[in-house]
């Protein structure tokens, strides 16, 4: 049964929401794979429903909580990185080994040009593989300020190259 489009939520846990915000805050309490018991008003009717609580597979927000700007920040992009491991591959699939995902946006990029977005997993720049953070850095701080730099990503399953010039 689940919850359904044109379902009102009216309370979780037995708690009364008012507005959505009401719902975004209790929801925020849960851990995934959490139940949570939800009163719902369906076609005038009142019913319960528990429904597990899970994360949106399509966000690629849901990976910010993951960094830590000190040891994932990649400056000269302006990206927080992640390594990919069998954790984030678990999370999303994707079509190569190695690389660093996109987890989000912190600052401004030293390039312009088409920049990488959250959830794009970078594998190489300028044709070298990429296989974590660290060396996603190196190879940026290697190359000389008018060199150019092409970077092979995924986005949305599609394989892509994103060409940067250095302001």
């Amino acid at each position: 049964m689940g919850i359904q489009v044109g379902d009102v939520v009216l309370s979780i846990d037995h708690t009364d929401l008012h507005n959505v915000r009401d719902l975004a805050l209790k929801l925020y309490q849960y851990s995934i794979g959490d139940t949570a018991h939800i009163q719902l008003l369906r076609n005038q009717q009142r019913s319960g429903v528990s429904v597990t609580v899970t994360e949106n597979p399509d966000a690629p927000e849901r990976f910010a909580d993951m960094v830590n700007p000190a040891k994932n920040l990649v400056p000269e992009l302006g990206i927080l990185g992640l390594n990919i491991d069998d954790r984030i591959r678990e999370m999303v699939p994707l079509r190569m080994s190695g690389g660093v995902l996109v987890a989000a946006l912190s600052g401004q990029s030293i390039y312009f040009g088409d920049q990488p977005e959250d959830g794009d997993v970078i594998y190489a720049v300028n044709g070298l593989q990429i296989s974590s953070v660290a060396a996603l850095r190196s190879n940026l701080n290697s190359l000389k300020p008018a060199d150019p730099v092409v970077l092979q990503v995924e986005r949305g399953g599609r394989l892509m190259f994103l060409v940067l010039e250095n302001n």
